[in-house]
């Protein structure tokens, strides 16, 4: 792993399976490419704000993981963020409280959960807003509705089209080097 200060935001994030994320990226491709390229459809776990020790984030993911089983998610409806953010995402849905319960794990002290956290898959980011008006009705079409196992973990650094995988956790046992 590079030194703490040269990796930019790391976090970690559940990718969605490909399956479930085909016409999710194409739409995140289509309306954000700036951020869609390389960087999946995912929901994002910890962000770089919440724990910005990277050994410690690391070596408590590694620990959460061979306490949390998979466990199921549910996609559900496209929404706008809240004013006076534009944009796009879909709801997520923990019924089984995996997305909790590594959360709980990881951010002990001294990490710091985020005031507010909201579980969902981005598909138009507030950061290109502007797009939103144009991209809102193709948006609308992206029934995807459902369910899937998340089975990993993903620890990644960067932004956009810079973003690599460092680690993967698998749910129930270890972790592989990134790519």
């Amino acid at each position: 792993m590079p030194a703490e200060g040269a990796m930019d935001r790391v976090q970690l994030r559940i990718t969605l399976p490909a399956e479930r994320r085909a016409a999710i990226d194409d739409a995140r491709l289509r309306w954000t490419p700036e951020i869609a390229t390389n960087n999946p459809a995912h929901l994002t776990l910890i962000y770089h704000d919440e724990a910005p020790d990277v050994a410690r984030l690391s070596a408590r993911l590694a620990h959460a993981c061979t306490e949390q089983r998979p466990f199921v998610l549910r996609l559900g409806a496209v929404r706008q963020f809240a004013p006076p953010d534009a944009g796009a995402f879909l709801e997520v849905a923990d019924p089984q409280g995996g997305v909790r319960r590594l959360r709980e794990l990881v951010l002990a002290p001294p990490f710091t959960s985020r005031s507010r956290f909201g579980l969902h898959v981005t598909v138009l980011h507030p950061a290109y807003g502007a797009r939103l008006a144009e991209a809102w009705p193709s948006l609308l079409q992206l029934a995807h509705a459902g369910m899937f196992t998340a089975d990993r973990v993903e620890l990644i650094a960067g932004r956009g089209a810079a973003t690599r995988t460092l680690a993967t956790f698998t749910l129930g046992g270890g972790s592989t080097a990134g790519a």
